[in-house]
């Protein structure tokens, strides 16, 4: 969903258009649902009703400091993909968005600034691999450490 959560309005949203396309007849009476965001003094209980909602914050906001999860690219990476991008053109976001061949927000050049629309492109994931011709080796690196991280954050979860 997102990085970070304050209010959980997107989320709660998102679960309703799930269970409501969701075949009544496979629902279970009570929903139960894993959330992993930084927290932002989001409070979980009365989320929704019958989904039972548990929380496992990666980290907690730190005022002034947004976006936490996108400084998870490893530096030789991050490197790498600013040698074909500017700062201003992408960011980390964007760079997290690519390694994971996800859609981000467009940008324009408005007065020689860079100004993100309310428009979703796949034409950064394009120009990337493009410019980088090893760029899906890049991608697997990433992917396979967010796995790793996630099983390991799993099992630490178990383990308490």
């Amino acid at each position: 969903m997102d990085d970070e959560i304050i209010r959980g309005i997107t989320l709660k949203e998102a679960v309703k258009v799930i269970l409501k396309a969701t075949d009544k007849n496979k629902l279970a009476n009570k929903i139960n649902l894993t959330l992993v965001a930084e927290d932002q003094d989001f409070n979980p209980t009365d989320f929704l009703e019958n989904v039972n909602l548990e929380m496992y914050p990666f980290a907690k906001e730190v005022k002034g400091i947004h976006g936490v999860i996108n400084h998870i690219v490893p530096k030789d990476i991050e490197d790498e993909i600013k040698k074909h991008f500017s700062e201003e053109e992408t960011g980390k976001k964007i760079r997290l968005n690519m390694l994971l061949n996800l859609p981000s927000k467009e940008k324009e050049i408005i007065e020689g600034m860079f100004i993100p629309k309310p428009v979703f492109t796949d034409k950064y994931n394009a120009e990337v691999k493009s410019k980088i011709p090893n760029f899906n080796i890049m991608q697997k690196k990433m992917q396979d450490l967010i796995s790793k991280w996630t099983g390991e954050a799993i099992q630490e979860i178990n383990n308490h």
